[in-house]
C-alpha cells in the first residue's frame, strides 16, 4: 500500500553563520502541515569524507505514515559538496561540523518543521561526535537521541600510540600526541570531556539510547560505556550537590533524561549483518 505520490523528497540549503550553504534532504508526507507540531528525525554523519546515505530505506515508512519528517543534514566533514567540504570539517575545522548541525536543526525548527520537544536524532560511529557535542552546547535541541557504536571520546584513541587505528585516524582528527594545539582543539569539543556538570543543564538533556558491540575494534565497547557512566554520575552527583537540587530531583524525575546502553554480544562495529537481527535493531530504535 505504498504510494510514492504521497511523499515529498526535497533539498533545502541553509546559510550558516560563517556563510556556508549546508544542504538538507527532507522526506515527509505531502499532506503534512508545517505548523511546528510534527515529530522530526535528524540524521547526520560528517566525517572521513563519507557522504550521508540518502538512498531509499523502507524502514522510514512507519515513521512517515505517522507524520514524521526525516531530515538528513549534510554537514561539513562529508564530501557532498566536494573535497573542500571534507577539509572544512576535519582536524582544526571539526567544530564547523558541530555548528552546521546545530544551526541546521534550529533553522528547521524555526521554519515550522518541528519543535525541540518533537525533534529526535540518530547517528553512528564518528557521526555521533557532532550530535553528542551539540547536546553539550544545546541540551534542549533534541528530545531523544540514538547513538549507535558512538565515537564519543576521541582523546583515548588518539593518545594511545599502541592502538592500531591511531596513526590512521590522525589525518581526520589531528595528532594530539605530538601537537599541543591539536590536543587542546580536540579537548574543546570531545563529547566525553565536555559533559556538563550542572544540574539545570543536565536535566534538560534528551533521552539517550547508546549501543556498543563487544567485538568492535573501531569503537571499543568501553567508550560508549564510560560516556554513559560519566553522564549518569554527573546527573546523580549534581542532583545531590545541595538540598534544593536533591528535592527537585525527587519531585521531577520525569524531567531527568532516560539513558540506556544496549550491549550487543559477539558482534563487531557493523553488527552481525543478519536480516532479522537488523530488523529487531530498527524496531528498537523506532520504539525508542
Amino acid at each position: 500500500d505504498f504510494d510514492e505520490n504521497l511523499i515529498i523528497c526535497k533539498r533545502e540549503f541553509i546559510q550558516t553563520n560563517d556563510g556556508k550553504q549546508v544542504p538538507i534532504t527532507l522526506i515527509y508526507n505531502k499532506n503534512l502541515i508545517l505548523d511546528s507540531k510534527n515529530p522530526m528525525l535528524i540524521k547526520t554523519y560528517g566525517a572521513y569524507g563519507i557522504n550521508l546515505d540518502i538512498s531509499w530505506n523502507a524502514e522510514i515508512l512507519p515513521l512517515i505514515r505517522r507524520n514524521w519528517i526525516i531530515a538528513m543534514v549534510h554537514i561539513r566533514g562529508g564530501s557532498e559538496l566536494g573535497l573542500n567540504w571534507h577539509e572544512d570539517g576535519k582536524q582544526f575545522n571539526k567544530i564547523n561540523s558541530i555548528n552546521d548541525l546545530i544551526q541546521s536543526v534550529q533553522w528547521l525548527q524555526n521554519q515550522g518543521y518541528s519543535n525541540t520537544n518533537l525533534t529526535c536524532a540518530i547517528a553512528s560511529s564518528a557521526g555521533a561526535i557532532t550530535i553528542a557535542s551539540a547536546i553539550n552546547k544545546y541540551p534542549n535541541l533534541f528530545k531523544a537521541v540514538i547513538l549507535k557504536v558512538p565515537f564519543v571520546e576521541i582523546s583515548s584513541i588518539m593518545l594511545n600510540e599502541n592502538d592500531e587505528l591511531t596513526i590512521h585516524e590522525r589525518d581526520e582528527w589531528g595528532d594530539p600526541l605530538n601537537d599541543k594545539k591539536a590536543y587542546d582543539y580536540i579537548m574543546s569539543y570531545d563529547p566525553y570531556w565536555n559533559i556538563p556538570n550542572d544540574f539545570e543543564t543536565l536535566k534538560s538533556f534528551p533521552s539517550l539510547l547508546l549501543t556498543c558491540s563487544t567485538k568492535d575494534f573501531r569503537v571499543p565497547c568501553w567508550i560508549p560505556a564510560k560516556y554513559v557512566t560519566k553522564l549518569r554520575y554527573n546527573i546523580l552527583n549534581c542532583s545531590k550537590n545541595n538540598f534544593i537540587n536533591k528535592i527537585l530531583a525527587k519531585l521531577s524525575t520525569n524531567k531527568q533524561p532516560f539513558i540506556v546502553l544496549k550491549v550487543n554480544q559477539d558482534v563487531g562495529h557493523a553488527g552481525d549483518g543478519g536480516f532479522y537481527n537488523h530488523l529487531e535493531d530498527s524496531a528498537l530504535e523506532i520504539a525508542f
